[in-house]
């Protein structure tokens, strides 16, 4: 299950000074840890999270099964106590309410009960512990002291946040200042706050008493908190307001936006934003700080868009009009009045950049400035990068769209894109002197630093984050003297090169995160499917990374993670450094893909993004191009742009005239004509049979199969006389070539069935289906089809026969074989909620399309004919029920 498990205890002592503040602080601040806004987390135990004034007794009884319910949910487990601590020499005790004194018979020895909890409960996906009690660091040294061998053995990782050091807590300072910064959050945090925030705030908060910080990765102790390791939500964050808010966009720019620092170019940016037309394009090599400077323009952005490379054109389309919507004033209300005007044919020919943004931005017409930051189209390969560019041209050549303002970067300036270009330079020597002595780097190194980064930001930061890991390092950390050598040092400290499984286990990571790219792209479920691990030992990995990798949404169930540096991706890309074949790695991700659903996971998007490529690159030719034909694009134009993209790569590996290249050719040629232009696809398809009929002669399958699709297309565009005469040719050859129950003739004994009259076709229909049950079996995609076709020719006679009862096996059969949320299944679920509202069984048909129609959106997209078909019958039949309710 994962996730994130609270228990809070607010104890007092019988005999002990009373805690006035108690239950409200130990109440108030399980209120913002199970808050799903703040702290997100779920009672560790059934009753509730919190415990109040427990006996010794009660208290080991709610740590025990707290620590079970974490360790059989896999879950994070923060607990929180709230009382009087006491000790005995170095042993340190909290108090129960029927405690007595410092001692074990009655009071909880913390190191040692942690200790026994972690060793019998070893699969928890980190602990947390806050401890607002007196003498607290003396827990702190305990826990430290008796929970490093079993935390060292499961490689969990823990954090330890106190109230005080050896001195006094007052009040419960540190929970209730903890459940205030809750609610308000703070502007110089990120998006989470971590115990290290924390604290960093209570020495201001409680100034009479001094918190203190302990962070365990698994293997070391390690300064900072652990990422995935967070206590709540930051209310207060930087991006609290922006359309970026809650995006994985946030920490790439987080990371771009600790590295700002004044630069003169920046004057020149300001002053193209003031005085520049309708594009802004900051122009300069790589590392010259061009996304730096992006990402301090992203607020104020009505959007913005940190790409990674890997996205596909839909999504990028799909995100930016998520954030207008919450950035402009009525481009939410100018979507949907689109998408509901928009006729059949023109939203099949439409891309998903004109139904997604310009399309609704000409329904808008807005008049104020309209600010879109996008930065790294050059991560995008060829294809997709021009036809990004493309893209924002079009965006940029509406006449009445005049107030929208789009400011990019670019390596190399794209041709016919109209834009006002300010040079970004390599940084200076000054600029490199400054941004190594942000680092505190010994005065007397950093001339040296200076020449040896020679004008790379990236360089300066990795160099003088090395010489300040060296100053502290008692383990021969080296100085890097060129950007491989630094990169080398991150991974020693990352512990790759190390010995056995830890340096396995990052290994393994690292080469999977190489192959996804770089930016935090790949769900933390499909990292931890490829490894074999479940996703706690994964997070314990990706701790000690930390300094090399990036991660969205940590610790959350759906989380993202990816190398942080575009250039570290480079650098392992070949698998040489790391000891793993590319090859391979690609093909352990596209193993796991293949079992994503289709949609609704962060699995399923990464599956139609990725998947492919990485069937590609694992050396399955033939298997990327079925795994495009099962990873469909909601846009039939988009689904067209994906296969072109990989017929060119097909016909650059293997050549024009090899079956794989025809058999994309075709592909392209099909999804010509299903995004809205069937005479060009007809065009295709019989240019590409005359190469077929050269090249494998006559009688080959794939010269038959081009024949059935012009046929199918010729019927599609409304001849059907010619379409018949083509599909009896066409049958004739293939029971003469291939004989009568091979699939190609199956389909197109079916195919040849939908050009005849509708008098005809059922008897067809009823003749192909035995045929294709005994030959493809009974839940064979085409012979569910084959019985659809049958289903609903039945349902339309005069007087139909009892189909209600097949209509739901077809559905159940459906299901079972390609899921409820393939584009059969919901065609399917319509038809038989039709036919039961038209057998008087309204009121169930009506059930049957509200419960479809999310799903319906979300598969064919809100603008999709389907979804209309949907809605149309909602309308039609909603009034008469509810007047037959009335009567």
């Amino acid at each position: 299950m994962g996730g994130r498990l609270v228990l809070v205890i607010g104890s007092q002592t019988d005999g002990g000074a009373r805690l006035e503040v108690l239950p409200g602080a130990a109440h108030n601040l399980a209120e913002v840890l199970i808050h799903p806004d703040l702290g997100r987390c779920r009672p560790a135990l059934p009753a509730g999270p919190t415990v109040i004034d427990p006996t010794y007794r009660e208290l080991d009884a709610a740590l025990h099964e707290a620590f079970r319910q974490a360790h059989e949910q896999r879950a994070t487990l923060i607990i929180a106590f709230i009382g009087h601590g006491d000790l005995n020499d170095d042993d340190y005790y909290l108090m129960a309410r029927d405690s007595t004194g410092p001692d074990s018979q009655d009071s909880l020895l913390v190191g040692q009960r942690v200790k026994e909890l972690l060793r019998r409960y070893p699969r928890i996906d980190g602990l947390v512990l806050l401890i607002d009690a007196c003498h607290a660091a003396f827990g702190l040294e305990a826990v430290a002291r008796d929970c490093l061998t079993p935390i060292r053995r499961s490689l969990s990782r823990f954090e330890v946040l106190t109230a005080a050091d050896d001195g006094k807590a007052y009040n419960a300072c540190m929970s209730r200042s903890l459940t205030e910064l809750a609610r308000t959050g703070h502007r110089d945090f990120g998006e989470h706050l971590r115990a290290e925030d924390i604290r960093g705030r209570l020495l201001s908060s409680c100034g009479y008493q001094l918190s203190l910080h302990l962070s365990f990765n698994g293997t070391d102790e390690v300064a900072g908190s652990d990422r995935g390791l967070w206590l709540l939500a930051n209310r207060g964050s930087h991006w609290q307001g922006s359309p970026l808010a809650g995006t994985a966009f946030v920490p790439v720019a987080e990371g771009l936006r600790t590295r700002l620092i004044r630069r003169p170019v920046e004057s020149e940016v300001a002053k193209a934003l003031d005085t520049a037309g309708r594009c802004v394009l900051l122009h300069g090599p790589r590392d010259s700080g061009k996304s730096t400077l992006l990402a301090g323009l992203l607020q104020p952005a009505h959007a913005g868009l940190l790409l990674s490379g890997g996205e596909l054109l839909e999504s990028i389309a799909g995100e930016l009009r998520r954030q207008l919507e919450l950035t402009l004033d009525g481009f939410a209300e100018a979507v949907t009045g689109y998408w509901d005007t928009v006729p059949d044919q023109a939203g099949a020919r439409a891309d998903a950049f004109e139904l997604n943004v310009l399309g609704p931005l000409r329904r808008l017409a807005p008049r104020g400035e309209v600010r879109i930051v996008v930065d790294g189209i050059d991560g995008f390969s060829g294809g997709d990068r021009d036809r990004l560019w493309g893209l924002l041209t079009r965006l940029l050549d509406e006449p009445e769209l005049g107030a929208v303002r789009v400011i990019t970067a670019t390596r190399d300036l794209p041709a016919g894109l109209p834009a006002a270009v300010v040079t970004v330079p390599p940084a200076t020597d000054a600029e490199i002197d400054q941004v190594i002595r942000s680092h505190e780097v010994p005065v007397h190194r950093v001339p040296e630093l200076v020449r040896m980064a020679g004008r790379s930001w990236t360089a300066a930061r990795l160099f003088s984050e090395a010489v300040a890991a060296a100053a502290i390092s008692a383990d021969g950390a080296r100085l890097p003297r060129e950007l491989t050598e630094a990169f080398d040092e991150l991974l020693r400290r990352a512990k790759i090169r190390t010995p056995g499984p830890i340096g396995e286990q990052g290994r393994d990571v690292l080469a999977l995160l190489a192959a996804a790219g770089p930016g935090p792209v790949l769900p933390i479920t499909v990292l931890a499917a490829a490894l074999g691990q479940e996703i706690a030992a994964v997070r314990t990995v990706l701790a000690r990374l930390d300094a090399i990798i990036v991660r969205a949404h940590p610790g959350e169930d759906h989380e993202l993670v990816g190398l942080a540096l575009p250039a570290l991706a480079d650098y392992l890309a070949d698998g040489v450094v790391l000891g793993v074949d590319p090859v391979r790695r690609h093909a352990r991700l596209a193993d796991v893909l293949a079992g994503a659903p289709r949609r609704g996971t962060p699995a399923a998007d990464y599956a139609l993004a990725a998947e492919v490529r990485h069937r590609w690159l694992g050396g399955r030719h033939a298997e990327a191009l079925a795994c495009l034909d099962q990873r469909e694009a909601r846009i039939p134009a988009e689904q067209r742009e994906r296969w072109s993209g990989l017929a060119q790569l097909v016909s650059e590996r293997f050549g024009a005239d090899h079956p794989l290249s025809l058999r994309a050719e075709g592909r392209v040629a099909t999804w010509t004509a299903k995004s809205g232009d069937p005479a060009a696809a007809l065009r295709a398809f019989g240019y590409l049979l005359d190469r077929v009929h050269t090249l494998l002669g006559p009688a080959h399958e794939e010269a038959l199969n081009l024949r059935e699709n012009i046929a199918f297309w010729t019927r599609a565009s409304g001849d059907s006389a010619p379409a018949r005469e083509m599909y009896d040719l066409l049958l004739a050859d293939c029971l003469r070539l291939l004989g009568p129950e091979h699939p190609q003739t199956l389909m197109t004994r079916h195919d040849r069935v939908l050009a005849l009259p509708d008098t005809d076709a059922l008897t067809e229909f009823r003749a192909v289906l035995p045929v294709r049950e005994r030959v493809l079996g009974p839940t064979h995609l085409d012979t569910l089809r084959t019985r659809t076709n049958i289903l609903y020719r039945e349902s339309e006679v005069p007087h139909p026969p009892p189909v209600a009862s097949r209509w739901s096996a077809l559905v159940a059969d459906l299901t079972n074989t390609v899921g409820a949320d393939h584009p059969d299944t919901l065609t399917v679920r319509c038809f038989a909620a039709m036919f039961l509202a038209k057998s008087g069984e309204v009121g169930a048909a009506l059930e049957l399309w509200q419960d479809m129609r999310p799903a319906t959106e979300q598969v064919f997209g809100r603008w999709h004919p389907q979804l209309r078909e949907v809605d149309k019958q909602l309308g039609h039949w909603r009034p008469i029920y509810e007047e037959s309710i009335g009567g």
